[in-house]
């Protein structure tokens, strides 16, 4: 099927960059609650936790842009980078663009800046995508970064983003003044069969089609989300899918593709928390503070 057979003028259910909307959910609010908690707490260091193409990146870039414009805020991906190009990522990200010649004056100069704005209550935020696949080496600066202080005060924010558990890997490397910080983690949960019809009409609707429904009537969108999981990344990918596979609006539950859910072993039904037992996440929304 034709995207001008549905109404829609620009393709809304995009797998790449910025989304035309962003459809807000339970699990969604309760994660930017958490990351605010994070933000605004002297010693926040957050372990944001969630399946691939559950959506936390677009959640995390969603809360800094919610932040006003004098928090300096980083985000970074951890996988594979050496230590010197996180340094002149962040930097940069902190308004830092050249003028550093060595790694160690670029490390220098984000510790310099921190507790500059911490000094003035405007700690920056330094959050680090797929934390768990850092170097021994970047997890060495950021031991040096959580141990900054101003006035008995951390003097930046803290927020290691992952589809596994983080703590565990923390505490077998013996990064004590990292798990000591440790404020919170969550764990981000799936969209319920309704809010996954909601999310999938409001996106539609973004995109210009007047009737979504009469395109992805209730049952379809019901078979999304049991063959998604009701992850956002998914239900996009399997939504442009069933359109491409539907010969006529509205499309039919059989225009659904097959599709297996998101990996699950890397977010157990349990995360380790401090006190050296497990503890089930079982709070609807997502939250675990420890």
């Amino acid at each position: 099927m034709k995207l001008i057979d549905t109404g829609l003028r620009k393709q809304p259910f995009t797998t790449h960059g910025q989304p035309l909307i962003t459809v807000p959910y339970a699990s969604q609010k309760a994660a930017f609650r958490f990351l605010h908690d994070t933000q605004f707490h002297d010693r926040g260091l957050g372990l944001f936790h969630g399946p691939a193409l559950s959506g936390k990146t677009t959640i995390l870039r969603r809360f800094m842009s919610s932040l006003p414009d004098h928090y300096a805020v980083a985000i970074t991906d951890g996988a594979g980078v050496q230590a010197a190009s996180l340094l002149t990522d962040v930097l940069s990200q902190f308004g830092y663009a050249a003028g550093f010649d060595s790694s160690r004056e670029r490390f220098n100069m984000i510790k310099v800046f921190a507790r500059q704005q911490a000094g003035n209550d405007r700690a920056p935020l330094l959050i680090i995508e797929n934390a768990h696949a850092m170097s021994p080496i970047l997890f060495d600066l950021l031991v040096e970064f959580s141990e900054l202080r101003v006035s008995h005060r951390c003097a930046m924010r803290i927020v290691l983003a992952s589809d596994r558990p983080i703590l565990p890997l923390i505490r077998a490397m013996n990064l004590d003044s990292i798990s000591a910080r440790v404020t919170g983690k969550f764990l981000l949960r799936p969209l319920m069969p309704p809010e996954t019809t909601r999310y999938l009409h409001l996106k539609l609707k973004s995109g210009g089609c007047e009737s979504p429904g009469d395109v992805l009537p209730p049952p379809v969108c019901h078979r999304l989300h049991d063959a998604s999981g009701g992850w956002p990344g998914m239900i996009d990918r399997m939504a442009v899918r069933t359109l491409a596979q539907a010969q006529r609006c509205p499309a039919r539950i059989e225009d659904v593709p097959q599709q297996a859910r998101p990996a699950g072993n890397a977010i157990n039904s349990h995360v380790a928390v401090r006190g050296g037992t497990n503890r089930p996440l079982q709070n609807p929304s997502g939250r675990c503070v420890a």
